[in-house]
């Protein structure tokens, strides 16, 4: 299990401030996942991948997309 993190190319951030955002959506989607799932994604590892967005419709259609396949 992977923990997918969209970041927004568009709002030209900076390394550093990107880095900080990604980690405090890191988090709050630990905290958002149900009990059961949390377990499986530490015993797993932790893995996290980051992905780009160019804008807000492109995140929209990737969290759209996550939804409809029911993903934790």
């Amino acid at each position: 299990m992977k923990q997918a993190i969209v970041a927004r190319t568009d709002l030209g951030m900076g390394q550093g401030k990107l880095a900080a955002q990604v980690a405090h959506a890191s988090l709050s989607a630990y905290e958002d996942t149900g009990d059961r799932t949390r377990p499986q994604w530490k015993g797993e590892g932790q893995t996290k991948i980051v992905l780009k967005a160019d804008g807000e419709a492109a995140l929209f259609r990737l969290a759209h997309q996550a939804e409809r396949l029911r993903l934790p």
